[in-house]
């Protein structure tokens, strides 16, 4: 072969775009999500509205962090240590589970590599809108009485109907509180928020702005998406939660 015979050209990269991915069905909360996740579950992403004292969220994710750190020590960390059962009957990372409580924190430690969890609860979901609306004369009362919830379930790693239920009478939603708090402790950040409802087939049908306009539902459920916050590519999960209660389409809605 000639030494000096031209190279050939690498083959050109391929121009193809990947596939944009489909819009979401129904309303998508993920603003009011992102706010809730930084200011009440102290996620590392998000933005705290500027009327918030930035002293009071500081203080509050101080404490909380405390919470955070046990509770990977005492569970997570020993969870991890657990060999797992490969034989799920699904493809790896595609597991569905449904679980009898609101947990989604117990979830996520038992099995890290699921992709889809699905909590069952008699507490509310909670309409996650009145961030938008919070009093900044009311915030310090209610990240004290979320944290005071969170530091008592995340102690006993054991979530208690009085103890949920009292999470349910609060202005912001104590369950996504929670589901909040669990994507914070596993690295998480939430990507989507939808409520849905479940047809007579069993499948989900999120809920429009005609649904909450009509108030077209009677047993709402909600649905948070998360992906591994140290990557915007990280993996990405899905949480339902199937609870009875409030949500968006029954109750006033904001102005």
């Amino acid at each position: 072969m000639d030494a000096f015979a031209p190279v050939p050209d690498a083959a050109p990269a391929s121009t193809v775009a990947a596939a944009p991915e489909a819009p979401l069905e129904g309303l998508n909360f993920i603003e009011q999500a992102q706010v809730l996740f930084r200011v009440a579950a102290c996620g590392p992403t998000g933005e705290a509205p500027s009327r918030f004292d930035a002293a009071v969220v500081d203080k509050h994710c101080e404490d909380l962090a405390r919470a955070y750190d046990e509770y990977r020590k005492g569970w997570v960390d020993i969870a991890k240590a657990v060999p797992r059962d490969a034989a799920s009957g699904e493809p790896a990372g595609h597991r569905r589970l449904p679980l009898r409580r609101g947990d989604l924190v117990t979830a996520l430690s038992t099995f890290p590599d699921a992709s889809e969890i699905t909590t069952i609860s008699l507490e509310p979901a909670g309409d996650i809108r009145p961030i938008d609306k919070l009093r900044p004369e009311r915030l310090a009362h209610e990240l004290a009485v979320h944290r005071s919830h969170l530091e008592r379930l995340l102690e006993k790693a054991h979530s208690r109907t009085d103890n949920l239920e009292k999470e349910a009478q609060t202005e912001l939603p104590g369950e996504i509180v929670f589901d909040l708090a669990a994507l914070v402790i596993h690295g998480d950040e939430p990507v989507s928020l939808r409520y849905f409802k479940l047809g007579p087939d069993g499948a989900a049908a999120y809920l429009t702005q005609a649904d909450i306009d009509a108030r077209r539902t009677t047993r709402p459920r909600c649905e948070t998406s998360s992906r591994t916050s140290s990557s915007g590519s990280g993996q990405a999960r899905t949480g339902r939660c199937a609870r009875s209660g409030t949500s968006p389409s029954t109750s006033t809605t904001p102005t």
